[in-house]
This record gives structure tokens, C-alpha cells and sequence, in this order.
């Protein structure tokens, strides 16, 4: 039986090498080591440990998007910009992505609903705004946040105060992994935030 098993397993991944597919495991994204936080409460130090970034939005080290708010609390669930009456799905799924931007047109789980969603993919100001599905993942009971206006620029220099921490680049932390479990990181100060307008392209 395990002999089978094992043939199975061997034709599968043959047949994702031949037709070009690739598998994903949340476990090889390597994110950035400046997250803070544990559940729903994640937040993104500065690159000079002095504050959280506010007000903006972050490119993870896998290129994800994430939404940080006026408090620094990064964002999840539906956030609707006032002033262009576009909304963005930040995912509500603890599975190592949670509040990254979505983007990808497809069905999502939403509070255990299936929803079907598409997203703008113009980098006009509006990319990865919903496109259709909006009145559907509403329906859903998901939390949605109205902003008077989304952030327009990544990396805002606008911080939040913290207490000082010490400087020493290459003490080790322990810290919680937004994957759940704590690991030890070393601070990086390599890391930079990305200034380009993505909004825009």
C-alpha cells in the first residue's frame, strides 16, 4: 500500500513539473521580520525601530500588500475609500496571508461563505479594487472599515511612537510569527519599504 502511495505521489508531481505548475507552501514565505502581533492585531515597525508605520500600505518581503491604519493596526476585511467608493478585500483567513491585499479574481471563503470576486488589475490608482462580488461578500457579515480616503503611497515615513528599543542590529528577538508559532529573528535593517505608488503602476 505505501508503495502505491509513494507511485501516486511520484506521477502527481511529475505531472505539475511537465504542464508548469507550481505548489505553494505558506510555510517557505519568508516575511519580514519587523511584524508585530499576535491574532487579529498585527502591526509593522519602522525600519529604525522608533514606531510602527501608519497610514500607509506595506510590500511584504513575498510582494503582498497590506494596509496599515492611522494606529498602525494593519487592516482585514472590506475597506471602502469614501472618496472614490472603491472597496478592497484584505484577507480575513489566518492561513500565513491575513490582511494581505486580494487581487486575484476567483471564489473566496468569507465567514464560511464562498464568494465570487473581481478585481480591478489597472494600476490606474484603484488596483485590486473589487469589480464585482462587493454585495455578495457584504452579505456575508464580513467586517468592512470606511475610510475617508485609503493611502495612496507604501512606507508612509508617519510613525507612531514606541518606546526606544535598543539599536543593536543583530540582537535576537523572540517574537511571534504571523504564521502563529514564535520564532527567533534577527532585526534586519537591509529591509526597505517600497516607495512606489503601486496605486498607480
Amino acid at each position: 500500500m505505501m508503495k502505491l502511495v509513494k507511485k501516486c505521489m511520484i506521477i502527481v508531481l511529475a505531472v505539475c513539473v511537465i504542464l508548469g505548475g507550481t505548489m505553494v507552501s505558506y510555510a517557505d514565505v519568508v516575511q519580514s521580520d519587523r511584524w508585530e502581533g499576535a491574532g487579529d492585531t498585527w502591526k509593522v515597525r519602522t525600519q529604525d525601530n522608533t514606531g510602527y508605520l501608519t497610514n500607509s500600505w506595506f510590500q511584504d518581503n513575498d510582494a503582498s500588500w497590506y494596509m496599515l491604519g492611522a494606529d498602525g493596526t494593519m487592516y482585514a476585511g472590506l475597506v471602502t475609500d469614501l472618496s472614490t467608493g472603491k472597496s478592497y478585500l484584505l484577507n480575513t483567513q489566518h492561513d500565513g496571508t491575513f490582511g494581505k491585499m486580494l487581487t486575484q479574481d476567483g471564489v473566496y471563503t468569507i465567514n464560511g461563505s464562498q464568494v465570487y470576486l473581481t478585481f480591478n488589475q489597472s494600476h490606474d490608482g484603484s488596483y485590486g479594487a473589487i469589480q464585482s462580488g462587493l454585495s455578495e461578500a457584504r452579505s456575508t457579515g464580513v467586517k468592512e472599515t470606511s475610510l475617508t480616503s485609503i493611502p495612496s503611497d507604501s512606507a508612509s515615513s508617519t510613525t507612531s511612537s514606541t518606546t526606544q528599543q535598543p539599536q543593536n542590529n543583530t540582537q535576537q528577538n523572540n517574537k511571534k510569527s504571523r504564521f502563529g508559532g514564535s520564532s527567533s529573528v534577527i532585526e534586519n535593517p537591509e529591509i526597505h519599504d517600497s516607495g512606489e505608488n503601486w496605486l498607480q503602476g
